[in-house]
Protein backbone atom coordinates (compact mmCIF):
# COMPACT_ATOMS: atom_id res chain seq x y z
CA UNK A 1 0.00 0.00 0.00
CA UNK A 2 2.80 2.33 0.85
CA UNK A 3 4.51 1.53 -2.42
CA UNK A 4 1.39 2.29 -4.48
CA UNK A 5 0.87 5.57 -2.62
CA UNK A 6 4.43 6.60 -3.30
CA UNK A 7 3.98 5.70 -6.99
CA UNK A 8 0.89 7.92 -7.30
CA UNK A 9 2.72 10.74 -5.58
CA UNK A 10 5.63 10.37 -7.97
CA UNK A 11 3.26 10.39 -10.96
CA UNK A 12 1.52 13.54 -9.72
CA UNK A 13 4.89 15.16 -9.21
CA UNK A 14 5.99 14.15 -12.71
CA UNK A 15 2.82 15.48 -14.42
CA UNK A 16 1.36 18.51 -12.63
CA UNK A 17 -2.41 19.01 -12.79
CA UNK A 18 -1.93 22.14 -14.89
CA UNK A 19 -0.21 20.10 -17.61
CA UNK A 20 -2.99 17.50 -17.53
CA UNK A 21 -5.58 20.17 -18.26
CA UNK A 22 -3.44 21.52 -21.06
CA UNK A 23 -3.19 18.04 -22.62
CA UNK A 24 -6.95 17.63 -22.35
CA UNK A 25 -7.46 20.97 -24.06
CA UNK A 26 -5.17 19.99 -26.91
CA UNK A 27 -7.01 16.68 -27.36
CA UNK A 28 -10.38 18.42 -27.51
CA UNK A 29 -9.11 20.97 -30.03
CA UNK A 30 -7.70 18.18 -32.21
CA UNK A 31 -10.97 16.24 -32.02
CA UNK A 32 -12.97 19.32 -33.00
CA UNK A 33 -10.65 19.99 -35.92
CA UNK A 34 -10.80 16.39 -37.16
CA UNK A 35 -14.58 16.29 -36.89
CA UNK A 36 -14.86 19.56 -38.79
CA UNK A 37 -12.61 18.19 -41.51
CA UNK A 38 -14.70 15.02 -41.76
CA UNK A 39 -17.92 17.03 -41.94
CA UNK A 40 -16.65 19.45 -44.56
CA UNK A 41 -15.35 16.67 -46.85
CA UNK A 42 -18.54 14.64 -46.66
CA UNK A 43 -19.57 13.10 -49.99
CA UNK A 44 -22.85 11.25 -50.65
CA UNK A 45 -21.07 8.54 -52.62
CA UNK A 46 -19.38 7.37 -49.42
CA UNK A 47 -22.72 6.37 -47.91
CA UNK A 48 -23.00 3.20 -49.99
CA UNK A 49 -19.53 2.08 -48.93
CA UNK A 50 -20.23 2.79 -45.28
CA UNK A 51 -23.55 0.98 -45.34
CA UNK A 52 -22.12 -2.14 -46.95
CA UNK A 53 -19.07 -2.36 -44.70
CA UNK A 54 -19.30 -3.39 -41.03
CA UNK A 55 -17.33 -1.41 -38.49
CA UNK A 56 -15.18 -4.44 -37.59
CA UNK A 57 -14.05 -4.82 -41.19
CA UNK A 58 -13.31 -1.14 -41.32
CA UNK A 59 -11.05 -1.41 -38.30
CA UNK A 60 -9.33 -4.66 -39.35
CA UNK A 61 -9.18 -4.41 -43.14
CA UNK A 62 -8.74 -0.71 -43.70
CA UNK A 63 -6.13 -0.98 -46.46
CA UNK A 64 -8.10 -3.53 -48.46
CA UNK A 65 -11.28 -1.49 -48.26
CA UNK A 66 -9.48 1.68 -49.22
CA UNK A 67 -8.04 -0.02 -52.30
CA UNK A 68 -11.31 -1.65 -53.36
CA UNK A 69 -13.72 1.15 -52.59
CA UNK A 70 -12.13 4.58 -52.67
CA UNK A 71 -13.46 6.99 -50.06
CA UNK A 72 -13.86 10.68 -50.81
CA UNK A 73 -13.72 11.78 -47.18
CA UNK A 74 -10.47 13.30 -46.00
CA UNK A 75 -10.45 11.07 -42.88
CA UNK A 76 -11.04 7.85 -44.78
CA UNK A 77 -13.62 5.29 -43.77
CA UNK A 78 -13.87 6.51 -40.16
CA UNK A 79 -14.44 10.05 -41.36
CA UNK A 80 -17.08 8.85 -43.84
CA UNK A 81 -18.93 6.97 -41.08
CA UNK A 82 -18.82 9.95 -38.73
CA UNK A 83 -19.92 12.34 -41.47
CA UNK A 84 -22.81 10.09 -42.47
CA UNK A 85 -23.93 9.77 -38.86
CA UNK A 86 -23.95 13.51 -38.16
CA UNK A 87 -24.69 15.20 -41.50
CA UNK A 88 -27.51 13.28 -43.24
CA UNK A 89 -28.39 11.39 -40.06
CA UNK A 90 -28.67 14.36 -37.66
CA UNK A 91 -28.41 18.12 -38.33
CA UNK A 92 -26.77 18.40 -41.73
CA UNK A 93 -23.94 20.87 -42.07
CA UNK A 94 -25.19 22.66 -38.95
CA UNK A 95 -23.11 20.17 -36.94
CA UNK A 96 -20.15 22.39 -37.76
CA UNK A 97 -21.41 24.65 -34.97
CA UNK A 98 -20.97 21.75 -32.54
CA UNK A 99 -17.47 20.86 -33.69
CA UNK A 100 -16.54 24.53 -33.47
CA UNK A 101 -17.88 24.68 -29.92
CA UNK A 102 -15.74 21.64 -29.06
CA UNK A 103 -12.64 23.44 -30.28
CA UNK A 104 -13.56 26.50 -28.21
CA UNK A 105 -13.90 24.36 -25.10
CA UNK A 106 -10.54 22.76 -25.78
CA UNK A 107 -8.88 26.13 -26.19
CA UNK A 108 -10.46 27.43 -22.97
CA UNK A 109 -9.24 24.39 -21.04
CA UNK A 110 -5.80 24.72 -22.57
CA UNK A 111 -5.58 28.36 -21.47
CA UNK A 112 -6.96 27.60 -17.99
CA UNK A 113 -9.94 29.89 -18.44
CA UNK A 114 -13.07 29.70 -16.33
CA UNK A 115 -15.49 27.26 -17.96
CA UNK A 116 -18.69 28.53 -16.38
CA UNK A 117 -19.05 31.50 -18.80
CA UNK A 118 -18.99 29.02 -21.70
CA UNK A 119 -22.19 27.26 -20.66
CA UNK A 120 -24.53 29.92 -22.00
CA UNK A 121 -22.81 30.31 -25.41
CA UNK A 122 -22.61 26.54 -25.80
CA UNK A 123 -26.32 26.05 -25.17
CA UNK A 124 -27.09 28.89 -27.55
CA UNK A 125 -24.86 27.29 -30.19
CA UNK A 126 -26.78 24.03 -29.94
CA UNK A 127 -30.06 25.91 -30.40
CA UNK A 128 -28.65 27.79 -33.39
CA UNK A 129 -27.65 24.52 -35.05
CA UNK A 130 -31.07 23.03 -34.42
CA UNK A 131 -33.01 26.04 -35.72
CA UNK A 132 -30.74 26.38 -38.76
CA UNK A 133 -31.31 22.74 -39.67
CA UNK A 134 -35.08 23.10 -39.20
CA UNK A 135 -35.25 26.25 -41.32
CA UNK A 136 -33.26 24.59 -44.09
CA UNK A 137 -35.58 21.59 -43.90
CA UNK A 138 -38.59 23.90 -44.23
CA UNK A 139 -37.25 25.23 -47.53
CA UNK A 140 -36.55 21.67 -48.63
CA UNK A 141 -40.18 20.67 -48.06
CA UNK A 142 -41.62 23.91 -49.50
CA UNK A 143 -39.52 23.84 -52.68
CA UNK A 144 -39.60 20.06 -53.08
CA UNK A 145 -35.79 19.92 -53.11
CA UNK A 146 -33.57 17.30 -51.54
CA UNK A 147 -31.71 19.18 -48.81
CA UNK A 148 -30.96 16.16 -46.63
CA UNK A 149 -27.25 16.87 -46.50
CA UNK A 150 -27.91 20.46 -45.43
CA UNK A 151 -30.75 19.93 -42.96
CA UNK A 152 -30.18 16.34 -41.87
CA UNK A 153 -32.80 13.84 -40.86
CA UNK A 154 -33.60 15.77 -37.69
CA UNK A 155 -34.03 19.11 -39.45
CA UNK A 156 -36.17 17.63 -42.22
CA UNK A 157 -38.32 15.77 -39.70
CA UNK A 158 -38.92 18.82 -37.49
CA UNK A 159 -39.71 21.01 -40.51
CA UNK A 160 -42.19 18.48 -41.88
CA UNK A 161 -43.87 18.11 -38.49
CA UNK A 162 -44.21 21.89 -38.13
CA UNK A 163 -45.65 22.26 -41.61
CA UNK A 164 -48.24 19.60 -40.88
CA UNK A 165 -49.14 21.16 -37.54
CA UNK A 166 -49.01 24.91 -38.27
CA UNK A 167 -49.07 24.98 -42.06
CA UNK A 168 -46.27 26.35 -44.26
CA UNK A 169 -46.84 30.07 -43.43
CA UNK A 170 -47.24 29.53 -39.71
CA UNK A 171 -44.23 27.25 -39.42
CA UNK A 172 -42.08 29.73 -41.37
CA UNK A 173 -43.13 32.58 -39.09
CA UNK A 174 -42.28 30.54 -36.00
CA UNK A 175 -38.88 29.58 -37.38
CA UNK A 176 -38.06 33.17 -38.33
CA UNK A 177 -39.16 34.29 -34.88
CA UNK A 178 -36.75 31.75 -33.36
CA UNK A 179 -33.96 33.09 -35.56
CA UNK A 180 -34.70 36.69 -34.50
CA UNK A 181 -34.78 35.79 -30.80
CA UNK A 182 -31.49 33.92 -31.01
CA UNK A 183 -29.90 36.80 -32.92
CA UNK A 184 -30.95 39.21 -30.17
CA UNK A 185 -29.60 36.87 -27.50
CA UNK A 186 -26.30 36.52 -29.33
CA UNK A 187 -25.84 40.29 -29.62
CA UNK A 188 -26.78 41.47 -26.11
CA UNK A 189 -27.80 38.40 -24.07
CA UNK A 190 -30.87 40.51 -23.21
CA UNK A 191 -33.93 40.89 -25.43
CA UNK A 192 -35.06 44.15 -23.81
CA UNK A 193 -31.67 45.74 -24.36
CA UNK A 194 -31.68 44.62 -27.98
CA UNK A 195 -35.14 46.10 -28.53
CA UNK A 196 -34.03 49.40 -26.96
CA UNK A 197 -31.01 49.45 -29.23
CA UNK A 198 -33.23 48.84 -32.27
CA UNK A 199 -35.58 51.66 -31.23
CA UNK A 200 -32.65 54.07 -30.78
CA UNK A 201 -31.29 53.11 -34.18
CA UNK A 202 -34.66 53.82 -35.81
CA UNK A 203 -34.91 57.17 -34.00
CA UNK A 204 -31.44 58.20 -35.18
CA UNK A 205 -32.35 57.19 -38.71
CA UNK A 206 -35.50 59.31 -38.52
CA UNK A 207 -33.49 62.34 -37.31
CA UNK A 208 -31.02 61.85 -40.13
CA UNK A 209 -33.81 61.79 -42.70
CA UNK A 210 -35.28 64.97 -41.20
CA UNK A 211 -31.94 66.74 -41.57
CA UNK A 212 -31.83 65.70 -45.22
CA UNK A 213 -35.36 67.04 -45.95
CA UNK A 214 -34.57 70.83 -45.67
CA UNK A 215 -31.56 70.43 -47.92
CA UNK A 216 -33.71 68.65 -50.49
CA UNK A 217 -36.36 71.41 -50.30
CA UNK A 218 -33.76 74.14 -50.74
CA UNK A 219 -32.27 72.27 -53.68
CA UNK A 220 -35.74 72.04 -55.27
CA UNK A 221 -36.51 75.73 -54.62
CA UNK A 222 -33.22 77.00 -56.05
CA UNK A 223 -34.04 76.26 -59.75
CA UNK A 224 -37.42 78.06 -59.44
CA UNK A 225 -35.77 81.15 -57.93
CA UNK A 226 -33.16 81.10 -60.70
CA UNK A 227 -35.98 80.97 -63.28
CA UNK A 228 -37.81 83.95 -61.69
CA UNK A 229 -34.72 86.18 -61.78
CA UNK A 230 -34.79 86.78 -65.62
CA UNK A 231 -38.50 87.68 -65.46
CA UNK A 232 -37.86 90.17 -62.65
CA UNK A 233 -34.97 91.77 -64.58
CA UNK A 234 -37.13 92.04 -67.71
CA UNK A 235 -39.94 93.76 -65.79
CA UNK A 236 -37.47 96.23 -64.25
CA UNK A 237 -36.12 97.04 -67.72
CA UNK A 238 -39.67 97.71 -68.97
CA UNK A 239 -40.40 99.98 -66.03
CA UNK A 240 -37.24 102.02 -66.51
CA UNK A 241 -38.31 103.76 -69.83
CA UNK A 242 -41.69 104.61 -68.35
CA UNK A 243 -40.15 106.36 -65.38
CA UNK A 244 -37.78 108.22 -67.65
CA UNK A 245 -40.71 109.45 -69.76
CA UNK A 246 -42.49 110.81 -66.72
CA UNK A 247 -39.44 112.78 -65.50
CA UNK A 248 -39.40 116.54 -66.40
CA UNK A 249 -36.85 118.17 -68.65
CA UNK A 250 -33.50 119.19 -67.16
CA UNK A 251 -34.15 122.93 -67.57
CA UNK A 252 -37.68 123.02 -66.13
CA UNK A 253 -38.62 122.87 -62.48
CA UNK A 254 -41.47 120.77 -61.18
CA UNK A 255 -44.89 122.42 -61.23
CA UNK A 256 -45.57 121.59 -57.61
CA UNK A 257 -42.33 123.18 -56.50
CA UNK A 258 -43.06 126.37 -58.51
CA UNK A 259 -46.49 126.65 -57.09
CA UNK A 260 -45.18 126.15 -53.60
CA UNK A 261 -42.56 128.96 -53.89
CA UNK A 262 -44.68 131.65 -55.72
CA UNK A 263 -46.31 134.21 -53.32
CA UNK A 264 -50.05 134.55 -53.24
CA UNK A 265 -50.90 138.13 -54.48
CA UNK A 266 -54.37 138.34 -52.99
CA UNK A 267 -54.71 138.29 -49.25
CA UNK A 268 -56.95 135.75 -47.79
CA UNK A 269 -60.06 136.56 -45.78
CA UNK A 270 -58.26 135.73 -42.56
CA UNK A 271 -55.50 138.23 -43.40
CA UNK A 272 -58.06 140.97 -44.06
CA UNK A 273 -59.72 140.30 -40.73
CA UNK A 274 -56.44 140.55 -38.93
CA UNK A 275 -55.63 143.81 -40.68
CA UNK A 276 -58.94 145.30 -39.78
CA UNK A 277 -58.46 144.37 -36.17
CA UNK A 278 -55.08 145.96 -35.93
CA UNK A 279 -55.91 149.34 -37.57
CA UNK A 280 -56.73 151.97 -34.88
CA UNK A 281 -59.91 154.03 -34.99
CA UNK A 282 -59.15 157.68 -35.87
CA UNK A 283 -62.07 158.90 -33.83
CA UNK A 284 -60.66 157.65 -30.54
CA UNK A 285 -57.73 160.12 -30.62
CA UNK A 286 -60.02 163.19 -30.62
CA UNK A 287 -60.50 164.65 -27.15
CA UNK A 288 -63.37 167.03 -26.25
CA UNK A 289 -62.47 170.72 -26.29
CA UNK A 290 -63.37 172.62 -23.13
Amino acid sequence: MAASGSTDTATDAAIPPRRKWEVLGLVLMAMGLLLSLAFVTYHPSDDAVVQSTPLVDVLLNTWELQAQLPIQNALGVIGAKLARAFIPGALGYSVLFLSGALMVWGYAIFRHWALRPLLYPTGLTVLVAFVAASLTGWFGHALQVDLGRWAGALGMGVAGWMQELFGPPGSLILLLLSVAVMALLVVDHDIQRSVDRLVNALASLRDTVRTWTPSWESADAQPSSDASQPAASASSQDAAPRSNADDPAPGSAPASAASATAPDPTPTEQDQTSVSLTVPDPGQDKRPVR
